[in-house]
C-alpha cells in the first residue's frame, strides 16, 4: 500500500491522508486543546479522502462530567463518531487499594487510560491507526518523543500529527475553525482526569470552585489512602485537601467581613 518509516522524526501530510485511507482511524480525544486541534485537523484531512473518523474518549471515572458533555458537543459539531471507553475498575476503588498516584507511582495512566483503550482496540480486527495530540512543546520530556511509532499495547501505528505545532498555532487553529469553546480550557489543566499525579495547589483551588462534589470525593480518598500521600506537596510539606478548604474558606470569610464593614 505505502511505506512509512517507523520511528520517523517527521510525518508528511500526504502520509497522514494515506493512513486515513488504508487504516481505520481513531483519534484520542480528551476534550483538551491539543486533542481538539488534532481532531479538527484530521477531520479536514479525512474530508479530502472521504473517510469517517472515530474519536476515542476515555472516561477515567475521575473526570468532570462537564468535560464529557463538551466532548459530545464537539463530536456532534464536527460530525465525528464518538466511542467512550472505561476502565473495568474505577479510580476510587483502585486508589483505596493501591494508594493515590504520584510522580514515582503513576499506575493511573496505565489502568485508567492505556488498558481500556487497548482492550477496545483489540476488538477491532481490521487494520487501524491511532492519532493523538502529543506535542514536543508540552515539556522537555515530550521533546524526546517521536511523532510516529508502533504502539505495543494498541498493536498499531501511533501518530502525533501536530507534534511540532507551537502553543500559538494550536490556539489560532482552534479559534479559526469555529469549534465550540469551553470554560474548561481557561483552567489551564486537564479536566478529564483528576487522579492527582500532575495537579497543583492552584488546580485544586479551581476544582473547589468548579465541582465541589469531586473535591470532596478526592478529599475522602486522601484520608483513606494507605501510602499517606497527599495530592498537594508544597515546600516540603503535605497539604491535605481538607486543610486547603479551610484556607479557602478563611480567605472568603475575611473578604466577606471586609465587604460588610
Amino acid at each position: 500500500e505505502f511505506n512509512i518509516v517507523l520511528n520517523a522524526s517527521t510525518i508528511l501530510e500526504s502520509d497522514i491522508e494515506r493512513l486515513l485511507e488504508f487504516r481505520k482511524p481513531f483519534i484520542l480525544f480528551s476534550g483538551g486543546k491539543d486533542s481538539l486541534a488534532t481532531l479538527s485537523y484530521l477531520k479536514d484531512r479525512a474530508k479530502r479522502v472521504n473517510i469517517d473518523l472515530t474519536a476515542l474518549f476515555v472516561d477515567t471515572t475521575v473526570g468532570l462530567p462537564e468535560n464529557m458533555e463538551y466532548v459530545k458537543k464537539v463530536c456532534g459539531y464536527l460530525g465525528v463518531n464518538l466511542k467512550v471507553v472505561r476502565p473495568k475498575i474505577d479510580y476510587f476503588t483502585l486508589a483505596k487499594k493501591w494508594g493515590i498516584p504520584s510522580f514515582g507511582y503513576r499506575w493511573c495512566c496505565r489502568e485508567l487510560k492505556i488498558k481500556p483503550i487497548g482492550e477496545y482496540l483489540d476488538s477491532i480486527k481490521e487494520p487501524k491507526v491511532v492519532f493523538d495530540g502529543i506535542r514536543a512543546a508540552e515539556s522537555n520530556q515530550r521533546k524526546k518523543y517521536i511523532p510516529l511509532w508502533y504502539h505495543p499495547t494498541f498493536k498499531c501505528l501511533s501518530v502525533s500529527p501536530i507534534f511540532y505545532w507551537s502553543d500559538y498555532k494550536v490556539t489560532s487553529f482552534i479559534n479559526s475553525n469555529g469549534i465550540p469553546k469551553t470554560l474548561l480550557h481557561s483552567l489551564g489543566t486537564s479536566t478529564e482526569c483528576w487522579c492527582g499525579a500532575y495537579k497543583t495547589e492552584s488546580d485544586f483551588r479551581k476544582l473547589y470552585e468548579l465541582n465541589r462534589n469531586m473535591f470532596y470525593k478526592l478529599s475522602e480518598i486522601e484520608e483513606e489512602n494507605k501510602n499517606r500521600y497527599t495530592f498537594i506537596y508544597k515546600n516540603g510539606q503535605k497539604i491535605p485537601l481538607k486543610d486547603l478548604e479551610r484556607q479557602i474558606l478563611k480567605v472568603k470569610n475575611k473578604d466577606e467581613d471586609g465587604e460588610n464593614e
